[in-house]
């Protein structure tokens, strides 16, 4: 225990931190914390990739949300997720959003309603990997 020493060796509770790859160690006599490994944030790998609600019903207020499964966040090097409807037309670029997620709304580049139908997600990182899926888009329940 000298290289993280406990306020106490009565350790009352454990968790873990993902997101700044920590462990908090609650013992009898306090708090303490211990780094051990890269935070979620560092994410460099596409696990698998997934698009949720689907289907989603933007006039219900849903938002789709496509992410890294199971990390939730996409990976660091993946900047920018492209929609594209059935005939291959590019219909926006989603930027990362504060969840380190991409979020659609349902609405095209310039503000109008998509109509409902099947749409595209291409999400490609720094290092040329890309992944890809469907998103069921329904208007109107």
């Amino acid at each position: 225990m000298e290289e993280y020493p406990l306020l106490s060796n009565n350790i009352t509770r454990l968790v873990y931190e993902p997101f700044h790859g920590k462990i908090y160690i609650g013992t009898s006599e306090g708090l303490c914390s211990v780094t051990v490994g890269s935070s979620i944030n560092n994410q460099e790998d596409f696990g698998k990739v997934v698009a949720f609600p689907n289907p989603f019903k933007p006039d219900m207020g849903q938002v789709v949300n496509i992410t890294n499964y199971p990390s939730e966040i996409a990976p660091s090097s993946a900047k920018i997720c492209k929609i594209y409807d059935v005939s291959g037309q590019l219909i926006l670029e989603l930027p990362r959003n504060k969840y380190q997620t991409f979020s659609w709304n349902g609405d095209n580049a310039e503000g109008n309603k998509c109509s409902s139908g099947i749409y595209f997600f291409v999400m490609a990182d720094n290092h040329g990997k890309v992944k890809r899926g469907k998103i069921a888009l329904i208007r109107g329940e």
